[in-house]
C-alpha cells in the first residue's frame, strides 16, 4: 500500500498495534537517524542525511481523539492527515 503525505510517497508501511506506532518509508527501512517533529513524531534520515521515512507515535489514539494526525515534514511542510488516509491504523 502506498501512502502520499504532502509531496512524499511512502511505499513501505508497518503498524505496531501494541505500541500504537506507524512506520512509513520510501524504499525499505534502513540505517540512519531520526529527528523529532514539533508534534512528537520522528522523521527518518539515512546515513547520507536523505529523508526516507516517518515514525508516527500514537497513530490510532490521535485518529480517535483528534480525527487526524498533524505532522511537520522536512522543509517545515506541515500537513494534516485525515482518518481515511490511514485505514490500516
Amino acid at each position: 500500500m502506498r501512502t502520499r503525505i504532502g509531496g512524499w510517497e511512502f511505499d513501505h508501511s508497518k503498524y505496531d498495534p501494541d505500541a500504537d506506532v506507524l512506520y512509513l518509508s520510501i524504499g525499505p527501512p534502513r540505517e540512519g537517524y531520526g529527528e523529532e517533529t514539533p508534534e512528537g513524531h520522528f522523521l527518518r534520515f539515512d546515513e547520507r542525511g536523505e529523508f526516507y521515512g516517518v515514525t508516527i507515535i500514537d497513530a490510532q489514539r490521535l485518529m480517535k481523539t483528534e480525527g487526524q494526525i498533524t505532522l511537520t515534514l522536512p522543509m517545515r511542510e506541515r500537513v494534516e492527515l485525515p482518518e481515511e488516509q490511514f485505514a490500516y491504523v
